[in-house]
């Protein structure tokens, strides 16, 4: 089977990748070109190709929901999160800690999907400005808040 013809067969039907050569599985040029297409096939890939950054980047651009997928210390890539963020605000979920704690990546993923909130360090939920930013899109988003911000009128 050729390049061209597994990337036809695949883009018809994700679950024909079980069924192409191993030497296409394990060519980077032809994964590239596959998670491009559909992100979320890196959770079909070996562990080699979710621990590649350029892959990992290609497929959370694709699809932000990707990022459960990657390997633990690419999720700790700051370029990697604001893609997957940029494409789904419901990725803060998957990333690293550190990043539910940093105020600019939790109001960027809460800009995309209120909803991110319920994913953010507890400090940044008793943050007004993140609250209120959430709650502007959606006021069930307040479910999320701090039980001091519930309280309070703002």
């Amino acid at each position: 089977m050729k390049f061209s013809e597994a990337l036809n067969f695949i883009e018809l039907n994700p679950s024909n990748f079980y069924k192409i050569p191993d030497e296409l599985k394990k060519d980077k040029n032809f994964i590239l070109n596959i998670v491009k297409k559909n992100g979320y096939m890196i959770e079909n890939l070996s562990d080699i190709f979710k621990k590649d950054k350029e892959i990992a980047l290609e497929a959370v651009k694709q699809n932000g929901y990707a990022i459960r997928f990657i390997s633990d210390e690419i999720k700790k890539d700051k370029d990697i999160v604001i893609a997957a963020i940029n494409q789904n605000g419901y990725a803060l979920q998957y990333v690293d800690n550190k990043f539910k704690k940093d105020k600019k990546i939790v109001l960027m993923a809460i800009r995309k999907y209120c909803f991110s909130l319920k994913f953010a360090n507890q400090k940044l939920k008793d943050d007004e400005e993140v609250v209120l930013e959430a709650i502007k899109q959606y006021g069930y988003a307040l479910k999320y808040a701090s039980t001091r911000l519930k309280k309070k009128k703002i």
